[in-house]
């Protein structure tokens, strides 16, 4: 993450929307505004996240995180591996982390699909916590809303939606991994 974050950020017009959104939440240095990046592989969401959450580290000295859907599922997992302390530990921990860090870019929300009740509830929990305790947030998401609305459920989507303050980006372009090779 660290190498691709000494990229700087391209301007570009498929990524003009997203810029400003997050320069609203780099401005308030992520204790203001929340945002919601959604759009197909590739497009950059994740790479204009990161450069926002680290930004907001750097010039507002807050403390974020980093926590993809998928880190989320396993941290929840871990939490419940009572065979194991270490690792138990470990997602209890992540899992609070995510709940109280002043800023939290969620990548790839929407994209774990076959996991259990308690897992979604979790996840559903750390946005609630978030809302309720005036925190903000990154979400990036492959899926667009109505599809999250079916699979995560309405009240978590309004409540995303007033913490980004109805501004769901769609970003669109080529994928710029398969453009440099990367895919």
């Amino acid at each position: 993450i660290q190498r691709r974050l000494a990229v700087p950020v391209d301007k570009t017009e498929e990524n003009s929307a997203a810029r400003d959104v997050l320069r609203d939440v780099v401005r308030t240095g992520g204790t203001e505004m929340s945002a919601m990046l959604g759009g197909p592989t590739g497009t950059g969401k994740t790479f204009l996240a990161l450069h926002a959450l680290m930004t907001c580290i750097r010039k507002s000295n807050i403390s974020g995180l980093y926590a993809p859907e998928h880190i989320l599922v396993k941290a929840y997992k871990a939490s419940h591996d009572f065979s194991n302390p270490s690792r138990s530990d470990w997602g209890q921990r992540f899992l609070a982390a995510a709940k109280t860090k002043k800023l939290l870019v969620l990548d790839d929300f929407g994209q774990n699909r076959n996991v259990s009740e308690g897992c979604l509830d979790a996840i559903e929990q750390i946005i609630m916590y978030r809302y309720d305790a005036g925190l903000q947030m990154i979400c990036t998401t492959n899926r667009n809303v109505q599809g999250l609305v079916q699979e995560r459920g309405q009240r978590v989507m309004s409540r995303l939606r007033e913490m980004s303050r109805d501004k769901f980006v769609v970003m669109s372009g080529k994928d710029w991994r398969a453009s440099n090779g990367e895919a």
